[in-house]
């Protein structure tokens, strides 16, 4: 039985939840106990992509593989969960075939779909949806021929941008002092997630900036 899972994503949540309980369970907890071993503890994330922390790029992606790895966490990319319940879950993997895998705790870390408000307003101004039900904007965060209506935070798709918090504060700061024709910027906060104590992947501006080696 699989002690901890996380499933899916590899997405920044998935990662960094990842990382801090396997280091929880090899560093802070190894010698807390003497009945069993906190290390013997298996965290898993499933993803239906090709690699975790996709949305930042394939170097610090290949960073937090590597960490992820060094940690212990199993990454089983390529799969996709298909049903859960309270005593496990089903994983069809990119072949098609379906697994069963009995686990002890499952840990949603997939993100949530676009409040209900998001379907009505796409109806009623004909802008676009993406997967998440997210409505499309332009850089401004208005909707295309309907400048009196911005949107931010789980509303909002720019630019594929990772629906996380720093991009939902900056955004919504924007729209909180905006003029109808100056563009959103992205400036002071960067996006991150953290895999391992002290190691720090993150792009700020855009520019992606590598942990420093151990």
């Amino acid at each position: 039985m699989i002690s901890s899972l996380v499933a899916p994503a590899a997405s920044a949540r998935g990662v960094e939840l990842a990382g801090q309980i396997r280091e929880v369970a090899t560093k802070t907890l190894r010698s807390e106990y003497r009945e069993i071993n906190p290390e013997d503890a298996r965290v898993v994330l499933f993803d239906g992509g090709t690699a975790p922390l996709a949305a930042f790029g394939p170097k610090l992606s290949a960073l937090a593989a590597r960490d992820l790895g060094k940690l212990g966490v199993e990454l089983h990319m390529g799969s996709i969960v298909t049903d859960a319940d309270p005593h496990g879950l089903q994983v069809k993997d990119h072949d098609g075939n379906v697994t069963r895998h009995e686990v002890g705790t499952i840990l949603w870390t997939a993100g949530v779909e676009a409040p209900p408000v998001a379907a009505a307003v796409a109806k009623a101004t004909g802008a676009q949806q993406d997967r998440a039900g997210r409505l499309l904007c332009g850089k401004d965060l208005s909707l295309p021929g309907h400048p009196e209506i911005m949107v931010t935070g789980d509303l909002m798709c720019l630019d594929k941008l990772p629906g996380v918090a720093e991009v939902a504060m900056q955004t919504g700061l924007y729209a909180g002092r905006a003029s109808p024709t100056r563009p959103a910027a992205r400036r002071s906060t960067s996006r991150s997630a953290t895999a391992i104590w002290a190691r720090l992947p993150i792009s700020p501006a855009g520019v992606p900036l590598s942990p420093r080696s151990s």
